[in-house]
């Protein structure tokens, strides 16, 4: 008989003492390029959680001329304190799963600074 490994066992110390980036986050040579699933019309702007290869952010613009994209660029400059400028939508623009890409921010430093769990106190 073969003895399995509980599901926690694996998933959970990789993701407790790792400093790997969650799979939304890839590094590029431009920085980091970032999959997104974008929730227009929610009751307040906030970065969720990861779900699945996405991560949930929601605005409370709506899908309209652009403003949820708008909205998107300008809650993630804010929360990595960078400009909005740096912050391109390269796929998805009509769409609910968008990549992103974010210039001159590797993928380890966006997703301490997005990732509630993440962040660490070395500077």
């Amino acid at each position: 008989m073969k003895s399995r490994k509980p599901e926690s066992s694996r998933s959970g110390a990789a993701a407790a003492g790792s400093k790997v980036a969650p799979p939304c986050f890839k590094a590029v040579p431009e920085g980091c390029r970032l999959q997104v699933k974008l929730i227009p019309r929610a009751a307040r702007d906030e970065v969720g959680e990861l779900r699945g290869e996405y991560l949930v952010i929601r605005v409370t613009a709506p899908p309209v001329d652009e403003a949820a994209n708008q909205a998107l660029r300008r809650l993630l400059a804010d929360r990595l304190g960078c400009a909005a400028s740096r912050i391109q939508v390269e796929r998805g623009h009509h769409s609910r799963q968008k990549t992103l890409l974010i210039a001159g921010l590797d993928a380890a430093t966006v997703a301490a600074r997005l990732l509630p769990g993440a962040q660490t106190g070395a500077s």
